[in-house]
């Protein structure tokens, strides 16, 4: 495990993750998908950046793609219909991380597999 790569590619999107959620929500002990809901008790920036979440994360890559692990990035940057796409549900819309590559989208309105008003957020500062 390359602990400081993983934590130096997700710090930024986790931290864009964790300022929106808390923005939208008033918490930030949200549940992660990837760790059979676990709570992320310390925040989204915190959780995702951590060894256990970066394992999970990976065995349930290798489970749906034993050969390969990762899927072609074209796929792995979808943010729709995806196991490692995570919706959370905030008013005015869902809210989609996508959990290989930090990517975010904000879907206003209905639900994000309907399309309806889905737009990429700004990248992370």
């Amino acid at each position: 495990f390359a602990k400081d790569p993983w934590r130096l590619f997700v710090g930024a999107p986790s931290k864009f993750l964790e300022d929106n959620l808390v923005k939208a929500t008033g918490h930030w002990d949200h549940k992660c998908m990837i760790c059979d809901n676990k709570a992320m008790t310390r925040g989204a920036q915190d959780h995702l950046m951590s060894l256990n979440h970066f394992k999970a994360l990976w065995q349930k890559m290798e489970t749906l793609n034993p050969r390969a692990g990762l899927p072609p990035q074209h796929i792995g940057e979808e943010m729709e219909g995806r196991p490692w796409v995570q919706p959370f549900d905030m008013p005015g819309g869902r809210y989609l991380f996508n959990h290989l590559t930090g990517g975010q989208t904000l879907s206003r309105g209905g639900s994000a597999a309907g399309g309806a008003g889905v737009g990429q957020l700004g990248a992370p500062a």
